[in-house]
C-alpha cells in the first residue's frame, strides 16, 4: 500500500525502514551522548585534582624551605653552645 507525502509516493516497507533507521540512530546516539558527558565530568574532576596536587606541592616545598632554615639556625646555635662550653 503506497502513501503520498508531499507529492512523493512511499510504500509501507519504506516507512518501516525509515522508522527503524531513526530508532537505530537514537539507540546509538544516546549512549554516545551519555559517554561524552561522563568524559567531560571526568576531565573536570582531573583538572580539580591537578590543581589540588599543585597547591599541595607548593605547600610542601614551602614547608621544606622552612625546615631547612630551622636546621641552619639549630646548627648555628649548636656551634655557639659548643664554643661557649669550650671557652669556660
Amino acid at each position: 500500500m503506497e502513501k503520498t507525502f508531499g507529492g512523493v509516493s512511499v510504500d509501507n516497507a519504506t516507512i518501516i525502514l525509515m522508522v527503524t533507521f531513526i530508532g537505530a540512530i537514537i539507540g546509538v546516539m544516546t549512549p554516545i551522548i551519555k559517554l561524552n558527558s561522563n568524559i567531560t565530568r571526568l576531565n573536570c574532576a582531573i583538572e580539580d585534582l591537578q590543581s589540588a596536587l599543585d597547591r599541595g606541592e607548593r605547600r610542601m616545598n614551602d614547608h621544606g624551605k622552612r625546615l631547612d632554615d630551622h636546621e641552619k639556625r639549630i646548627g648555628s646555635i649548636e656551634k655557639d653552645v659548643q664554643y661557649m662550653k669550650g671557652a669556660k
